[in-house]
């Protein structure tokens, strides 16, 4: 669960999670990978510090990156594992012929 420790007035907003030690370790991945794809995509900053996860940025994002957390730290405690779909690389779209076209791009 989430505490937000937002102010009104302000642009910049935190709020902690409190999870188990090994269901954060799982959640942040090898290299914190999974917890920088989630700052890069949302523009937030993501700590651990003295056991709680603490989310900062703006609203909307801490507020995406919290419930992102929560469903991989659900996927976590059912011991699915989380997988991620890495972008393909242009040289392997050269060799299958394959493009990796994304609604980011505009392509769609």
């Amino acid at each position: 669960m989430a505490q937000e420790l937002c102010e009104e007035t302000s642009q910049i907003c935190t709020e902690e999670l409190f999870l188990r030690a090994d269901i954060e370790r799982e959640i942040f991945g090898q290299r914190d990978d999974y917890v920088r794809r989630i700052e890069n995509e949302l523009g937030v900053t993501i700590l651990s510090r003295n056991g709680a996860i603490l989310v900062s940025g703006g609203k909307k994002g801490v507020r995406q990156a919290v419930l992102t957390l929560n469903q991989l730290a659900g996927l976590a405690k059912r011991g699915t594992g989380i997988v991620t779909r890495r972008p393909e690389s242009p040289s392997s779209r050269r060799r299958s012929g394959r493009r990796n076209i994304s609604k980011r791009s505009g392509i769609i």
